[in-house]
């Protein structure tokens, strides 16, 4: 009876698991687009060490800021 009870709780937990990861990910493909970076072998250490070194929370941050100072540059110095 308490295998049965055990394995239930189990499943229950599995079910949250996976409606809550459901919830995540449609959430993220209405709100976010996905870009893949593939880098050199130790390029991604290298890059680690200088978000640390700004005090960044991960490498996303730090690959939105550097776009978005590009963009704003481009956009300043875009004269067409």
């Amino acid at each position: 009876m308490e295998e049965k009870n055990r394995l239930e709780n189990l499943e229950e937990i599995e079910k949250k698991y996976k409606a809550r990861n459901k919830y995540i990910n449609d959430f993220q493909k209405e709100k976010y687009d996905r870009v893949i970076c593939l880098l050199p072998k130790g390029q991604k250490e290298e890059i680690t060490k200088r978000i640390k070194e700004k005090g960044l929370a991960n490498i996303s941050d730090y690959l939105r800021g550097l776009i978005n100072a590009d963009l704003k540059t481009a956009a300043g110095t875009d004269q067409d």
